[in-house]
């Protein structure tokens, strides 16, 4: 049954691509726009441990603020594409558990052309991309993009980087898969309690399998 198939969906900075040290420089760019200084070591471990919306809260940037910063960082993303890699070995898992029977998607805060351009290619491993700049929003998305899939929720996995992916996944009522090679460290998603942590991408095929099995 379709329903019962596997559904992995995506987050993609820091997820599916490596793009840490881009978003530094997005910041740090978008900071000098606004009159604020550049990221210090203490900021950027402070983001690592504790996420985006603690991390607003520190640099008590307004709604407007994150909104517009969000739009120009998603134009210079765009621009700078060519300096993104995707993370090794990401793609390679994502199409073995595609060929075991999965679905996949992608729900991300950057545009779709951006993901397109950095993708290539590789775009047709999943099913749909679902592109939108609200930060706090996941959780409707998930629902929607299971619902797009015809999976069932229990049979759905949110993947993703940092603590507001785990948190949508929980909203949403799925399963979360924590990854470790992202933006944020283990500090800040172990609380979380994610049912699935994971330090590389080939271990996707575990989750799949206990997916599969459950």
């Amino acid at each position: 049954m379709e329903g019962n198939k596997p559904f992995f969906i995506f987050d993609f900075d820091g997820t599916i691509a490596d793009t840490k040290d881009v978003m530094i420089r997005i910041a740090n760019k978008l900071a000098s726009d606004i009159g604020r200084p550049a990221l210090s070591e203490d900021d950027i471990r402070f983001f690592r441990d504790y996420g985006v919306k603690e991390f607003i809260k520190k640099m008590r940037l307004s709604f407007f603020e994150v909104m517009r910063l969000l739009k120009k960082g998603n134009e210079i993303f765009v621009s700078d594409k060519e300096s993104i890699a995707l993370v090794p070995g990401v793609i390679e898992a994502i199409r073995k558990i595609k060929d075991m029977g999965a679905k996949t998607a992608i729900i991300t805060s950057n545009s779709k052309e951006g993901v397109l351009k950095v993708l290539g290619n590789d775009i047709s491993l999943f099913d749909f991309v679902i592109a939108e700049r609200n930060l706090f929003g996941k959780a409707p998305k998930i629902i929607a993009a299971a619902k797009k899939a015809a999976s069932s929720l229990d049979m759905c996995v949110y993947v993703g980087d940092e603590p507001r992916d785990i948190e949508a996944a929980k909203k949403a009522g799925v399963k979360s898969v924590a990854v470790l090679w992202g933006f944020s460290g283990k500090q800040s998603l172990m609380p979380l309690a994610p049912e699935f942590t994971i330090s590389s991408p080939s271990d996707l095929l575990g989750v799949f399998k206990s997916l599969s099995v459950g």
